[in-house]
């Protein structure tokens, strides 16, 4: 989901508004009674409040912005470029050293060589898989929330982590499966989990489809450590 349209409130008066746009470093924000105006995007609470969600992605483009490297992307608005750090790690061990991430881009660019920068969905890659050793199945990279947001779905772990549970949340109806043609059903799942808007996203290892039901979707951990292949990764092998 895109930060435009994001809902805001101005700490001065009250009054709620939406994000407009971020460009060359401001952030545009939008109330009925005036048209776009820019304020500083590094000092955005200074004058507005966002929720959780909307608060992690301002961040995580503000941390985009900040970030050293060799490379560099086009950032959020596709104006200008930004810089982002390059791969470096080459395996990936919920046991290991480096299993925290504090932005999803984090994860992309270090462990997947990505090269992306500010707001990223919480799956990748789009438009193609990554391939699995010596296996059939394809797999690609799921980050999601394990909190209260506007995904509409709640997910779990078991105490063990052994399990994902992923639920349809409020008066949800439609199952992703349908909205998106099943493109990310029979797949491992790379996983890293944010458990609170406080905590960092963390690895918890490579999942399979275990029961898929209508709206109620259990994933089952078949691998805590694997190599990842290629740079960008195009390919893993569970070790």
């Amino acid at each position: 989901m895109a930060i435009e349209g994001k809902k805001i409130k101005s700490k001065m008066t009250g009054a709620t508004g939406y994000i407009d746009r971020i460009e060359k470093g401001k952030l545009y924000v939008s109330f009925q009674s005036m048209g776009a105006i820019g304020i500083d995007l590094k000092r955005y609470e200074d004058k507005i409040t966002v929720d959780d969600e909307t608060k992690e992605e301002l961040d995580e483009i503000i941390r985009s912005f900040k970030t050293p490297s060799s490379k560099t992307a086009k950032n959020k608005t596709g104006k200008g470029k930004t810089e982002i750090i390059p791969k470096s790690i080459d395996v990936l061990d919920v046991n290991g050293d480096k299993t925290d991430f504090d932005y999803i881009i984090d994860i992309l660019n270090a462990c997947f060589g990505a090269s992306v920068a500010g707001w990223q969905k919480a799956t990748w890659p789009s438009g193609r898989d990554i391939a699995v050793s010596n296996s059939q199945t394809a797999a690609f990279v799921w980050m999601p929330k394990f909190y209260r947001n506007r995904s509409l779905w709640k997910n779990s772990i078991s105490e063990n982590e052994e399990y994902i549970y992923e639920v349809a949340d409020y008066d949800r109806n439609e199952d992703w499966t349908e909205e998106d043609g099943g493109s990310h059903e029979n797949k491992y799942r790379i996983v890293f989990i944010k458990e609170t808007p406080d905590t960092p996203y963390r690895f918890v290892g490579v999942f399979e489809d275990c029961k898929m039901e209508h709206l109620n979707h259990s994933y089952k951990r078949i691998a805590s450590k694997i190599r990842l292949i290629g740079d960008p990764v195009y390919k893993i092998e569970l070790l």
